[in-house]
């Protein structure tokens, strides 16, 4: 009984791990803001490059929509793309409102990195300022911003 009462304590705190930081791979990005009908999108439905911008286009669940999360020791995330490219906030250093995130080869710096709140909130690291598109729109830019608490900083992730 005891033993029992242990692997359901253990698997209740796994799941609500999972719960708490969405991870794994081949999951779509929906903005809440637009009532899921809206993915992270990058690429136009071609192959990757450094530097090809992410933006929002309606979710058809095609490989440019697809990303992999991960998580490290830390509770930091790299969200994993097309082709195996990062998101990046471009401009490495830059934490100014309205940077844009973009496609490029993982170095896993800190402008790569991401924590993945509970209520599906995406911040950079460094800047602590949310990942949120400009709009609700085929084709609007994903920028960090600073945080405001709307619909547009948050988002589900779905297998």
């Amino acid at each position: 009984m005891k033993k029992t009462l242990v692997v359901l304590v253990g698997l209740a705190a796994l799941l609500l791990v999972a719960v708490a930081y969405p991870s794994g791979q081949n999951l779509t990005i929906r903005s809440v803001a637009g009532g899921d009908q809206y993915c992270l999108d990058a690429s136009l439905d071609h192959r990757a490059a450094e530097g090809d911008p992410v933006y929002l286009f309606k979710c058809h669940g095609r490989e440019n929509q697809r990303w992999v999360v991960t998580h490290d020791q830390n509770g930091q995330s790299a969200i994993i793309g097309l082709d195996g490219y990062c998101l990046d906030v471009r401009g490495a250093h830059s934490k100014a409102d309205g940077t844009p995130v973009q496609l490029w080869s993982c170095h896993y710096g800190s402008n790569q990195r991401f924590y993945v709140a509970q209520g599906g909130a995406i911040k950079e690291v460094t800047s602590g300022k949310c990942l949120m598109p400009l709009g609700e729109a085929d084709r609007a830019p994903v920028v960090i911003d600073t945080r405001l608490n709307t619909p547009q900083e948050f988002w589900h992730f779905v297998p």
